[in-house]
């Protein structure tokens, strides 16, 4: 079993994160606008925010970032990016489930509910779970 977790990102992780940007989002922004390095740089430099954002690890390596936004009434996935190289075993399915059910973050409401096979009906605030099924991860939500 890949052990998924999340650690606060660094300044020093800012190279990091434009790299696993430009792996996992470049083929999808060179065919509608083309890549321009200048450009996505700068935009790079304007959005990283690494007091926000969390480096997503699995099994100690780095495969991706997470940008999740604790709003006063409810947990916003403001943005997620998986490695290629990762993309497609459960990671990005599992990774906003761990952020959001962090001890403290348990009495926000989240705009997604997802009960466990095993834990019962999801309370009425809202959790997030994330269940593996044939070794494969699956996180199930439904608005509220």
């Amino acid at each position: 079993m890949t052990a998924i977790d999340l650690r606060p990102a660094t300044a020093a992780d800012s190279e990091y994160c434009f790299q696993l940007h430009r792996a996992a989002m470049g083929d999808h922004i060179t065919s509608i606008w083309s890549w321009d390095e200048g450009t996505q740089r700068g935009f790079h430099a304007s959005a990283f925010t690494p007091d926000r954002w969390q480096i997503v690890t699995a099994d100690g390596t780095d495969v991706g970032m997470l940008h999740v936004e604790h709003r006063p009434t409810e947990i916003y996935l403001a943005r997620i990016e998986i490695h290629p190289d990762h993309q497609g075993s459960g990671i990005g399915g599992c990774s906003p489930a761990a952020s959001c059910t962090r001890p403290a973050d348990r009495a926000r409401t989240s705009p997604w509910t997802s009960p466990s096979s095993t834990s019962g009906p999801a309370p009425s605030t809202g959790d997030w779970a994330c269940t593996r099924n044939s070794g494969t991860a699956r996180t199930t939500s439904r608005s509220e």
